[in-house]
């Protein structure tokens, strides 16, 4: 409610041009403010976190939880267990599932031990399960007592049976130099009432067997954790569950390097209690996640980057190019620049000083250069940490109402009443933005109904390329310059990013999507550009359909197109994101967006006023709106009873045709509609660029799969933190790449090597 309702009124700029030149003066004024009081949280955070590693807090220990629990990083333990996903979410990073043939490879040349009583025979049943999914528990029903061993793909695991004595097992496992550990015991021991005394005894003598081992072993305690009373049997009611509270602080006294402390499993076990049917041993998909946060543990080479336990991505030539490029540039053109340095801002209605090309190309550059460390520390390193995503239904119908409220409230008269004029497209935009921005939070793309309706949003920005560019061609001609500032302003950023985070050019496909289809807009109108009447523009629209449909009528034809080196270069990427196919995918998924907004632009162009006069008649506005309504509840139905993607996608690449001249409809559906639009959705619109690919690092984290952490066990908390840093670096990179391109637009050729060498490094040198 305060990111969607206060925000607006204390950040919007689109609301303090509504309101006058005095409020537009005031924002001004409070933007260098908005810097400094994000600067300082983000200096502020990062000195905290750099004390939690140094402390020894980074993911792997979170994950395990092999520290004691502390007051002040306590809130690091507190993962949840999510019942109707059966998975675990730890707090501070995000589980990695390891599957069978990973699983094996990290047992190869080694061998994994569960000993203990049946609580680590069933630690021993779902690792058999994740090792080999056809594994047959028959003798550890029959024979619950006795050791069990597997094995496949040179695998091996083993269960020794040892409810008391850790240090008998240890010396019937015979281990050797790689193999692996996981002991517990201790539940036999309060079964039989035993005594403090007798518990530290125990307790002494397994860490001391632990302690022991021979080199290169590697040995962990799972500590008892919880037991749900209500359940157990008679005989097992002395297993109270202070008994177990008492019996596992001896265990952290006793228990030292090398000996390593689990205690996840000891919270996942008190998240799972009420599921325990026989009040002490937890489902099978519960110990599965427990082997899985060990797996992740034990074996950091083989779980996906960005997740627990993994490496931190290395720092690559590209990047330390591109930062010392952008601030050896910087420092360069703002020393040799002649222009005085600006003395404050200028009073309402007094013209601020114009900047030499050099300074406002230095302050861009520089700015930029800040803002992508800030990237680069957020998402590539491990100083912040991440969560895996919540969809929740509640909060992403709160979000999409709020959405609503807010553009209510924040209404305003537009500069021109006609249908899709500007303030009304960049509200669209907006509009389209906010929604992908909690669609993507939330990870609501699991549920394909939402994912159906997104992909609607992605077709009507497509569509608004192809209807916004070719009216401009139409009103003021095909001009060279503004066709190279256009791809400067669409690709500058991405190909930063691309440089600073070691990504591949398809890496922020949104961005190389609009451009590739901005180039079908300027190839259509090209070719005999001066002879733009409606005739003609018309059957190049119709040719550009048809090629475009042909192309699409097999998969192949379109990889072939776009497998041809250089082209195919764009698209190397070491995973399957960055391939010729998905890239086919993701053009094709909305190829008649764009043809269509060129013939909404012709249409509007040379008819507008023949349209609008026709629409004056009450029977034809409201046979209109009528089909409008009914295309809308149509393409909800669609929504709702599609069952795969795939179907859904083709249906979707022409129905969503439908579904945006509906929307077109309903929005200009009355003269106080069209009449009006939001200053603050417009003006989220402007900067719609900067935020979709700002997310990816500094909102979102792990290219979006995960979420940036900064106030762990907050979420509400954190969420408000990194939205507000989120909107503050959107607005300082929209500001930046505006300063860069306007500069470059005049200095004399220099956007044009600028533009072939945003090409060179697209093409090649991005993956250094």
């Amino acid at each position: 409610v305060f990111l969607f309702c206060c925000f607006p009124f204390l950040l919007c700029p689109g609301l303090a041009i509504e309101r006058g030149g005095h409020w537009c003066w005031m924002w001004r004024r409070k933007m260098p403010s908005l810097r400094m009081i994000a600067s300082g949280l983000v200096l502020l955070l990062a000195l905290v976190h750099a004390w939690r590693l140094s402390e020894g807090w980074d993911s792997c220990t979170i994950l395990l939880g092999s520290k004691r629990p502390s007051v002040v990083f306590s809130s690091f333990l507190r993962g949840t267990w999510a019942p109707e996903e059966q998975q675990w979410r730890p707090a501070g990073c995000v589980l990695s599932p390891l599957k069978p043939a990973k699983f094996a490879q990290c047992l190869s040349q080694r061998r994994l031990f569960f000993i203990g009583d049946s609580r680590m025979r069933h630690l021993f049943h779902a690792a058999a399960l994740l090792l080999d999914p056809a594994f047959n528990a028959s003798a550890l029903i029959t024979s619950y007592h006795s050791d069990h061993a597997h094995s496949t793909n040179d695998a091996y695991i083993h269960f020794l049976w040892e409810p008391e004595n850790i240090a008998q097992g240890i010396e019937r496992a015979q281990l050797q130099s790689g193999d692996v550990v996981v002991a517990s015991t201790g539940l036999w021991m309060l079964k039989k009432s035993a005594g403090l005394d007798e518990q530290r005894q125990a307790l002494s003598t397994a860490s001391t067997a632990l302690a022991s081992l021979p080199p290169g072993v590697r040995a962990i305690w799972v500590p008892l954790g919880a037991v749900h009373a209500d359940a157990l049997r008679p005989d097992r009611r002395t297993i109270t569950q202070e008994a177990i509270t008492q019996y596992d602080a001896v265990a952290w006294e006793y228990m030292h390097a090398p000996t390593v402390m689990a205690g996840t499993l000891d919270n996942m076990l008190r998240a799972a209690a009420p599921e325990m049917q026989d009040g002490i041993h937890v489902s099978l998909p519960v110990a599965k996640a427990q082997v899985t946060v060990l797996l992740n543990h034990l074996c950091p080479e083989h779980v996906t980057v960005g997740t627990c336990c993994a490496s931190a991505r290395p720092l690559t030539i590209a990047s330390v190019l591109a930062l010392i490029g952008l601030v050896v540039s910087g420092v360069y053109l703002l020393f040799t620049s002649t222009s005085a340095k600006a003395s404050g801002l200028p009073a309402p209605g007094q013209a601020a000083p114009r900047l030499d090309p050099k300074q406002l190309l230095g302050r861009g550059c520089l700015a930029l250069a800040v803002i992508l460390l800030y990237c680069y520390l957020s998402d590539r390193t491990e100083l912040f940490l991440r969560e895996s995503k919540v969809f929740s239904w509640p909060l992403f119908a709160v979000a999409m109402a709020m959405i609503m409220v807010v553009a209510w409230a924040t209404a305003a008269p537009a500069p021109t009443a006609t249908v899709l004029n500007r303030g009304q497209t960049d509200e669209w935009k907006g509009a389209m933005q906010l929604v992908i921005l909690v669609y993507h939070y939330l990870g609501a793309s699991r549920i394909l109904s939402i994912y159906v309706f997104v992909r609607v949003l992605v077709a009507s920005y497509l569509f608004q390329t192809g209807y916004g560019h070719l009216t401009h061609f139409l009103i003021n001609g095909m001009d060279r310059s503004r066709v190279v500032q256009i791809l400067l302003r669409l690709n500058l950023l991405g190909i930063a990013l691309c440089w600073t985070m070691g990504e591949s050019y398809q890496a922020y496909y949104f961005v190389h999507l609009i451009t590739f289809w901005f180039g079908v807009v300027c190839l259509t109108a090209l070719p005999g550009q001066r002879m733009n009447h409606p005739t003609a523009i018309t059957l190049k629209i119709a040719a550009c359909t048809v090629v475009i449909l042909g192309l699409w009528l097999s998969t192949e034809w379109p990889q072939t197109l776009f497998g041809f080196p250089p082209i195919a270069w764009l698209f190397r990427s070491e995973g399957v994101t960055g391939s010729v196919r998905e890239w086919c995918f993701r053009v094709g998924l909305d190829r008649l967006a764009v043809p269509f907004g060129m013939a909404a632009a012709v249409t509007h162009h040379f008819y507008g006023a023949k349209i609008a006069l026709w629409l004056q008649s009450d029977l034809t506005r409201w046979t209109a709106i009528a089909t409008a309504v009914v295309t809308v509840l149509l393409y909800v139905h669609f929504a709702r009873s599609c069952e795969d993607k795939p179907t859904c996608n083709e249906i979707h690449v022409y129905a969503s045709l439908a579904l945006i001249t509906a929307f077109i409809i309903l929005r200009n559906a009355t003269s106080t509609l069209r009449a009006h639009y939001s200053p603050l959705l417009a003006h989220v619109g402007k900067i719609s660029l900067e935020l979709f690919l700002a997310q990816y690092h500094v909102w979102l984290a792990n290219d979006t799969h995960a979420l940036l952490v900064m106030l762990p066990g907050h979420p509400y908390l954190n969420a408000l933190i990194t939205s507000f840093l989120f909107y503050v670096v959107s607005e300082e990179l929209s500001s930046a790449i505006a300063a860069i391109c306007s500069a470059l637009s005049r200095l004399q050729h220099a956007s044009h090597i600028v533009f072939v060498a945003w090409l060179v490094s697209a093409v090649g040198l991005t993956r250094l």
